[in-house]
């Protein structure tokens, strides 16, 4: 069986350093996707089998970093969709 990881990125519109953006993220994450489990180290977030990371100097804005696996393709999916709504203020 082969696997793939893939990689998408979102641009976010924050002028907090990198890791409070992250925690933002990771309330918005958590909130949406309660019943995963959702875990914070720094500027990178997990849900499950898909990581997210957070990019950017303090007063410029930030690229979050998407991956996953082709086995997890729905949940990264999803995921990529719900940070893209919460970079437009969603």
């Amino acid at each position: 069986m082969w696997f793939f990881r893939i990689t998408a990125s979102v641009r976010l519109e924050d002028p907090l350093p990198a890791i409070r953006a992250a925690e933002r993220l990771f309330r918005f994450v958590q909130e949406k996707l309660s019943h995963l489990n959702t875990h914070l180290v720094e500027t990178t977030i997990s849900v499950e089998g898909v990581h997210l990371k957070v990019e950017g100097e303090e007063n410029e804005s930030k690229k979050v970093y998407i991956t996953w696996n082709n086995e997890d393709e729905p949940l990264g999916n999803h995921i990529y969709n719900l940070i893209q709504g919460f970079s437009r203020g969603g």
